[in-house]
């Protein structure tokens, strides 16, 4: 499983406890810029990523000192 599919399935399960506690639906929270806010800060303290990852380049050339033939 990719981090990016992890992450929403950690979001989605706590999003419903969520809205559990509170007796609000998802379209709730997201409607209220407060509840939404207050949700997020929820997921973050749980180490919960809620943004793609910044992309690193990699360097062309041989991977592991290992080379192709030619």
């Amino acid at each position: 499983m990719h981090q990016a599919e992890w992450s929403i399935g950690e979001a989605a399960g706590a999003l419903a406890a969520y809205c559990l506690d509170r007796q609000t639906s998802p379209h709730g929270v997201r409607d209220s810029a407060k509840a939404l806010e207050d949700f997020q800060s929820a997921l973050t303290r749980r180490g919960v990523d809620l943004r793609w990852p910044t992309a690193t380049a990699v360097a062309p050339g041989p991977v592991g000192g290992d080379t192709l033939p030619s």
